[in-house]
């Protein structure tokens, strides 16, 4: 933990002195799961949620809707980080009970929650929800939380322009994460991620990488069973990332039946192993720009992620998910698979796009989450 800035520290022993003898002691903020709910509030999300027909969510949204207190305000508590154990408890809330803090807190918002990750690690939340349904969330987690694999979705501070297609994009981010970049660190020794992709290898380590990484998730190719997918790693020295991923290469072709061959696109250079094929669609690819390694599905992901459409994630980069075009991935999916049967029936989600973006804010890291409502007809 961050130790409090000094004017912090004697503003609370000049409180401690000031209140010595002057009635009890307040009691602990209680620990555990906890919830603060305004009961209009939470059965119109429960509403939002129940549009998702046919799914295990919609279902639990319209059991709890349908067993909500009559009254104004609703609280819940667990000792656990357990969902289904804080929902069975929920009950009219008491302003001046064990949750007080926190329905201040909430004050006027839809919800305000805290739960906790590990010992001494709670992520706090605050939602509102306008009359059409677009919300928007803010997590709070303390500096401490951005660490192991957690740390890569946490934000620091900008990272740049990004450099993927902002066309038939499904989920598309970009972040400098608050505890640097080092993916080797997060893949266990011997692991199967190691044993068949080499992931503790020189190139994925902090020392090579600048601590930008960006990732793309596209609309599949007709006929094609899987999503086009993309990661751009930017690093510190071109000459010695390459070196590191060409290195990469020849283990992987030690280990697997596996050929190089020379790629080419929008004048960067990279190559291929076309006929490694261990999972569907794979045909990794790769090429080396002026400041970021693009790996690629295969090379058709590269393709479309290197088409140079324009993006919406500014500078300080973000979160942005398509949710408006999961319904024809799935169809083009079910197009290309196999067994169409097989796959889980489309649904149509109330909300249209998610962005989400953050950093880090008065020893805090923050994330600001919306979601953009979808009209109904």
């Amino acid at each position: 933990m961050h130790r409090p800035p000094a004017w912090l520290a004697g503003a609370l022993a000049a409180l401690v002195l000031a209140g010595a003898g002057c009635g009890p002691e307040a009691p602990p903020e209680p620990s555990g799961a906890q919830l603060s709910a305004g009961t209009a509030e939470l059965r119109q999300l429960l509403g939002l949620l129940a549009r998702l027909e046919g799914t295990p969510l919609a279902h639990g949204a319209e059991r709890l809707a349908a067993r909500l207190p009559d009254c104004a305000a609703l609280e819940a508590r667990a000792p656990q980080a357990d969902l289904a154990a804080l929902l069975e408890g929920l009950g009219c809330a008491q302003p001046t009970g064990a949750l007080a803090a926190l329905h201040r807190e909430r004050g006027s918002d839809a919800l305000a929650f805290a739960w906790p990750l590990e010992p001494g690690l709670v992520l706090r939340g605050r939602l509102r929800l306008d009359a059409a349904g677009n919300a928007e969330l803010e997590l709070r987690l303390p500096r401490d939380a951005a660490e192991g694999a957690r740390g890569l979705w946490l934000p620091g501070g900008p990272p740049g322009p990004a450099v993927l297609s902002g066309s038939e994009t499904l989920l598309h981010a970009r972040l400098r994460p608050a505890a640097g970049l080092d993916l080797a660190s997060l893949v266990p020794d011997g692991s199967q991620a190691d044993r068949l992709f080499r992931l503790k290898s020189e190139l994925f380590s902090g020392a090579l990488l600048d601590g930008t990484w960006e990732a793309a998730i596209y609309l599949p190719a007709a006929g094609e069973s899987m999503p086009r997918a993309a990661l751009a790693l930017g690093f510190r020295q071109r000459d010695a990332a390459v070196a590191a991923l060409e290195a990469l290469l020849e283990q992987l072709g030690r280990s697997w039946p596996v050929h190089r061959s020379f790629f080419e696109l929008t004048g960067a250079r990279g190559a291929c192993l076309l006929d490694l094929r261990i999972l569907p669609g794979l045909a990794p690819c790769y090429v080396a720009g002026e400041r970021t390694l693009v790996l690629g599905w295969n090379p058709a992901s590269l393709r479309k992620a290197l088409d140079g459409a324009p993006v919406e994630l500014g500078d300080a980069g973000g979160l942005l998910v398509e949710l408006a075009r999961f319904a024809e991935a799935d169809a083009r999916l079910a197009a290309g698979a196999a067994s169409p049967a097989a796959l889980a029936p489309a649904f149509e989600s109330p909300w249209t796009r998610l962005r989400a973006a953050g950093g880090e804010q008065d020893g805090e890291l923050r994330v600001h989450v919306q979601l953009e409502a979808r009209r109904r007809a």
